[in-house]
């Protein structure tokens, strides 16, 4: 471990979207730098997997089941972690859905699951975690958001959720300019991934080249943790060398 890291030894994080891919990675990283790690999501079973990975890291795990589609499950998600352990120091907004791919060929149902996911239920989030830092001297909130916030290539994406991941973009940015000017402790940032190699992109096609892996982007995460205290990463952009555009 980077010593640059050991700040968060014995800390709590909680990560939504916990069962597979960047979320699994991604606890399991928090894990290994001395972390207690709760992920949330909605099929326990293999939160439970994940769970066995952190236990397998050498950390202590907490499985926090629940629909992020529900309004109130931030709130509750949020009170369960504070009886059971206290008030978090690391938030990983990560959930997220697909918006299918051409917008006037995807049910409306799948369009308004994609907003309800990526922006709804990550609004809520950032809400429950900015109360539950507030009186931490440290404390850091990463939204996974993606490429696709900053452009979407014709015929390889989808235009909810592009959108989606753009308006969490924005929200994030707007969120960070309040905390600086109340001189706030907590750190708002995003990392936006190209191409990565996991269930959620399977869904959507091959795109021809070597993606990254889910442990790029948790050591990504652990880069934006390892800044020092005055320092705020805005977004960090990451994708395959492979990746064109």
């Amino acid at each position: 471990m980077i010593d640059e890291l050991r700040k968060w030894t014995g800390g709590i994080a909680l990560v939504t979207g916990g069962s597979s891919g960047i979320g699994r990675s991604t606890a399991v990283a928090l894990a290994q730098i001395g972390m207690r790690v709760a992920v949330a999501g909605r099929d326990t079973e293999r939160l439970n997997q994940t769970k066995l990975r952190i236990s397998e890291a050498g950390g202590e795990g907490l499985v926090l089941e629940g629909d992020l589609r529900d309004p109130e499950m931030p709130k509750t998600l949020f009170e369960r972690l504070s009886d059971t352990w206290g008030p978090l120091d690391v938030f990983i907004n990560n959930a997220g859905v697909t918006g299918g791919r051409k917008f006037l060929e995807t049910k409306e149902s799948v369009v308004e699951n994609c907003f309800s996911i990526n922006i709804e239920a990550a609004t809520g989030g950032i809400r429950e975690a900015l109360t539950a830092m507030k009186d931490k001297e440290e404390a850091v909130i990463v939204n996974v958001s993606s490429l696709a916030s900053y452009r979407l290539v014709p015929g390889r994406g989808s235009a909810a959720y592009s959108a989606s991941k753009h308006a969490l973009r924005a929200l994030s940015d707007g969120i960070r300019g309040e905390l600086a000017e109340s001189k706030s402790k907590i750190k708002m940032c995003s990392v936006s991934p190209g191409l990565v190699d996991t269930e959620f992109h399977e869904s959507i096609g091959v795109f021809g080249y070597k993606p990254l892996k889910p442990e790029d982007v948790a050591g990504a995460i652990l880069y934006i943790l390892s800044t020092p205290s005055h320092v705020v990463v805005q977004d960090l952009l990451i994708k395959s060398i492979e990746q064109v555009v």
